[in-house]
């Protein structure tokens, strides 16, 4: 009996602890309606159901290291906010709308975008966010270039011998 008891209430706290809270929903970042990111640019928009916290998860590939950066929007005001944006474990909190929040891409590969809202509404928001992503020269290029200034200021600031003929 005490068994039956503790699955009950167990069961009643989780249902209790989901209500108002949307599971994480992932998607793939690809040409398609819900996001799309074409290596340089791209954006999202995304629905959130009335009285939720949602989170969703962008699956967003690079194909060189860079900074990405994001420009959350919401259509609706003050009834949808930003609790967070995230991209592998770099995070900001207390997101401003419109603001620029600039990610480090470490390496090419597939980093996961997570964007958390709350709508304080009884009916569905939305928001939408642009991207923009540009790729940073490798230690190696930037050697190369920094030599090459280095090279070209040199020849530049060398004094020319004169020369005297003599007859």
């Amino acid at each position: 009996m005490k068994f039956k008891l503790l699955m009950v209430a167990a069961v009643a706290a989780s249902a209790l602890s989901m209500a108002g809270t949307a599971q994480a929903a992932s998607y793939p970042c690809t040409n398609t309606i819900q996001c799309n990111f074409d290596g340089t640019s791209g954006g999202l928009k995304v629905y959130v159901p009335a009285k939720t916290e949602n989170t969703d998860i962008f699956s967003i590939t690079f194909g060189s290291a860079g900074v990405f950066t994001v420009n959350p929007t919401t259509a609706f005001g003050k009834v949808l906010s930003f609790v967070s944006l995230g991209l592998n474990g770099q995070s900001f909190t207390s997101i401003t709308k419109g603001d620029d929040y600039l990610f480090n891409v470490t390496k090419a590969g597939t980093y996961d975008l997570t964007v958390v809202t709350k709508n304080t509404s009884a009916s569905q928001a939305n928001y939408s966010a642009s991207f923009a992503f540009g790729a940073v020269p490798e230690p190696a290029t930037w050697g190369m270039m920094i030599a090459g200034v280095g090279m070209a200021g040199g020849a530049l600031r060398r004094r020319r011998s004169t020369r005297v003929a003599v007859a």
